[in-house]
């Protein structure tokens, strides 16, 4: 916030390569440039980052672009980005995404005493993609997104997302012939609890979509539903979490170009459940236990495999401090089973 204060660094990467392919010498170099301004004026904070490659492949072909570049700026209450970022919103909504655009950030406290907060994120963009190192960018896909971020109380955080997402045609289809032109909008609730401050806090998330798989071909409007709850408990040296998922077999949530879902962690069509414990009740000594089961076919579709995973994990650690030789064993059952429809 204060002004005059400016910093400027700058970093070099260089890597070079030499092949002989079928007697003749070939080279490849590449160069990275990064280069960031931070400072403070006007009572804000600010930051402009660019990074430029040279890139020489075969000595036939190069490419010398800018390829990503970000202007930053930030005070108490507002905090807007423009050019190449990336976002997380929430588990099933834009996680993680990279895109091209702006995103805008402003918010309040409610209450000075209890520092309550209430944030707004607006974000527009889109996805920037390039085959080859020579090629020109395409934007195959837009996405657009708004966020209310709400303390109701000191223990009680509760967050709601709309997300639209649309894919440009035949932009996505230059990308691979198989690729559908898509669109996909989500409403998403997450709320999380701190039941017993700095021991125990609940968390949950529920989100609704609607997507079309493709949109200028013969495709459905599919509805689909995602839920996730999860437990977490720190008692002294005593751990317990636990957590359920279910994703409905037609909920979407495009993020990837080519993928259905929002992160890997994230996949239709699956229940799972985890509950896990560990315990310490010294220093040398720790035990734990886990219970996971994971089940596909939620609707039970009759041409769907259904598969049920069952898996069970222990361990005990004996760390003696005095210098003798540590222990550790370590147990797991899996099952699984599967068949056709139900």
């Amino acid at each position: 916030g204060e002004g005059g204060r400016e910093r400027f660094t700058t970093n070099t990467s260089f890597a070079a390569a030499k092949v002989n392919k079928k007697g003749r010498d070939w080279q490849d170099r590449f160069i990275s440039e990064g280069m960031k301004l931070e400072g403070s004026a006007g009572g804000y904070d600010y930051s402009a980052t660019v990074n430029v490659n040279y890139y020489n492949k075969d000595s036939v072909r190069e490419d010398t672009r800018l390829r990503n570049a970000t202007w930053w700026m930030k005070n108490e209450k507002l905090q807007l980005m423009l050019g190449d970022t990336s976002s997380y919103l929430s588990r099933y909504v834009l996680n993680g995404v990279n895109y091209r655009g702006l995103n805008l950030k402003m918010g309040h406290y409610t209450d000075s005493f209890s520092g309550l907060k209430d944030e707004i994120t607006i974000l527009y963009g889109k996805v920037p993609y390039f085959w080859l190192t020579g090629d020109e960018y395409i934007y195959p896909r837009e996405i657009a997104a708004i966020r209310n971020e709400i303390d109701i109380r000191e223990w009680w955080e509760m967050n709601t997302t709309l997300a639209y997402i649309w894919d440009s045609y035949p932009r996505i289809i230059d990308l691979d012939a198989n690729n559908k032109a898509k669109e996909n909008a989500l409403l998403e609730m997450d709320q999380v609890f701190r039941l017993i401050p700095g021991i125990w806090t609940f968390s949950n998330e529920t989100a609704l979509s609607y997507a079309d798989d493709d949109r200028e071909g013969p495709g459905k409007l599919l509805r689909g539903w995602a839920t996730y709850f999860a437990s977490d408990m720190k008692i002294n040296k005593l751990k317990i979490y636990n957590s359920y998922e279910r994703i409905d077999p037609e909920f979407r949530s495009f993020v990837g170009l080519s993928g259905y879902t929002a992160n890997k962690q994230v996949t239709i069509d699956r229940e799972h459940i985890l509950n896990f414990i560990d315990y310490a009740p010294y220093d040398e000594v720790d035990f734990g236990a886990q219970y996971s089961k994971t089940r596909t076919n939620l609707h039970k579709s009759y041409d769907t495999q259904t598969i049920e995973e069952n898996n069970y994990k222990a361990h005990l650690k004996i760390m003696p401090v005095n210098g003798l030789p540590r222990f550790s064993l370590r147990g797991s059952v899996w099952t699984s089973s599967s068949g056709p429809g139900t």
